[in-house]
């Protein structure tokens, strides 16, 4: 698939089935979504991975998360790992981990899956579930799977016009 198909047909599921996802289906998934670019390759992020059924459960009631999947991968990063801007002290983690998550995202439909990023969720409630988290900042929940229902929302089609989203300087 090419990246214009991927993009047009790329969409976030919100319906899973129960199917398990496979270890080199997650770790094609993860290689592929390291392939991203980050500020001076710094890559300040880690991938927690979930599968077992009572961690999965624990998430998703910690977090406030609806969408129930087989797999979930919480993108978290280390903003003491990334790279600042010296003109302002801007620090790229949320940067970087937003493209990774991006591609991770891409990454999952590439390989015959479908996820959603959820960004809504009790970041403070799942690190306290997952005192492992606790030194990271969170940035979004990917609930992974294949699903029965292959169509995007309603809300998938609207987007703001070209003209409205730039403008020439």
């Amino acid at each position: 698939m090419d990246f214009k198909q991927l993009s047009e047909e790329r969409y976030s599921c919100r319906q899973f089935s129960d199917r398990p996802v496979s270890d080199d289906l997650v770790r094609e998934i993860l290689r592929l979504t390291t392939l991203a670019p980050t500020a001076v390759n710094y890559q300040p992020f880690k991938f927690f991975i979930v599968r077992d059924e009572a961690k999965r459960l624990r998430l998703c009631e910690a977090g406030n998360i609806r969408f129930r999947a087989p797999l979930y991968i919480i993108m978290a990063e280390d903003e003491s790992q990334a790279w600042v801007r010296r003109y302002d002290g801007k620090n790229f983690a949320d940067i970087d981990g937003g493209i990774a998550g991006y591609q991770l995202h891409l990454a999952v439909y590439e390989v015959g899956l479908r996820t959603v990023w959820v960004g809504s969720f009790d970041a403070p409630r799942v690190k306290e579930a997952f005192p492992q988290l606790a030194p990271y900042s969170l940035t979004a929940v990917f609930p992974i799977g294949y699903t029965d229902e292959d169509q995007p929302s309603e809300r998938h089609a609207l987007r703001k016009s070209i003209e409205t989203l730039s403008e020439e300087l």
